[in-house]
C-alpha cells in the first residue's frame, strides 16, 4: 500500500499545489536548519515539533554540501533514526544534492510522530529489477496497531510536497519487522 501511495503522488506537477500547511512549515524548518538559522528562540510554537529539530550553532553562510548532509545525517540520528549504512545514505544525497532540505524534512515530520513509539530505519532502497534507488524511511515496532499504514500515509503526506520537481524521492514506509 505505502508504495502504491508513492506511485500516486510522483506525478504531481508544478500547477497542482502540493504543500499542505503543516508541510510548508516542516519544509521552511528543515531550510532553515541547513541554513543555520536555527535557533530554540526561533522555532514555531509548537512544543512537540521544539524538541525535533535540531539548533545549528553559527555555521559558515557558505556551507560545504557534505557539512549540510552531515549536518542532517548528525541530527537524525540525534532523533533515533538509525542510520543503516550511512556511506550509502551519504553518497545517495551527493548525487541527489536536492534531496537534501526534503530529508530534514521528512525526518522531522516521521520522528514527531514516530519517535517515542517505534524504530525509524533511514536506508537506502535499490530496486532489484530495475535501475532505481531512492532514500527509504521503515517504520519498525515491536507491535503494530491495525492502522499503522494510515498513521504512515498521514505522516508522509505532511512532507510530499517537499519531493515536488527533485532529482530523487523518499518513502516512509513499514516492513511490519521488528525493531533490530
Amino acid at each position: 500500500m505505502a508504495t502504491a501511495i508513492a506511485t500516486r503522488h510522483m506525478g504531481w506537477t508544478a500547477d497542482r499545489p502540493p504543500y499542505a500547511e503543516a508541510s510548508a512549515r516542516l519544509r521552511e524548518l528543515a531550510q532553515r536548519v541547513l541554513a543555520g538559522l536555527l535557533v530554540n528562540s526561533a522555532l514555531p510554537d509548537s512544543e512537540a515539533l521544539r524538541s525535533h529539530i535540531p539548533t545549528v550553532m553559527d555555521p559558515p553562510a557558505d556551507t560545504a554540501l557534505t557539512s549540510q548532509i552531515e549536518t542532517v545525517l548528525t541530527w537524525a540520528h540525534s532523533q533515533h533514526l538509525l542510520i543503516r549504512r550511512p556511506s550509502e545514505v551519504r553518497e545517495y544525497l551527493l548525487d541527489h544534492r536536492d534531496m537534501i532540505v526534503p530529508l530534514a524534512t521528512a525526518c522531522a515530520a516521521t520522528s514527531q510522530r514516530f519517535g517515542a513509539v517505534a524504530q525509524l530505519s533511514l536506508e537506502v532502497y535499490r530496486d532489484p529489477e530495475i535501475d532505481d534507488e531512492y532514500l527509504t524511511i521503515y517504520v519498525r515496532q515491536g507491535r503494530y496497531d491495525d492502522n499503522i499504514l494510515e498513521v504512515i500515509e498521514s505522516t508522509w503526506s505532511e512532507f510530499e510536497g517537499t519531493l515536488v520537481g527533485r532529482c530523487g524521492w523518499i518513502l516512509l514506509t513499514t516492513d511490519f519487522g521488528p525493531p533490530m
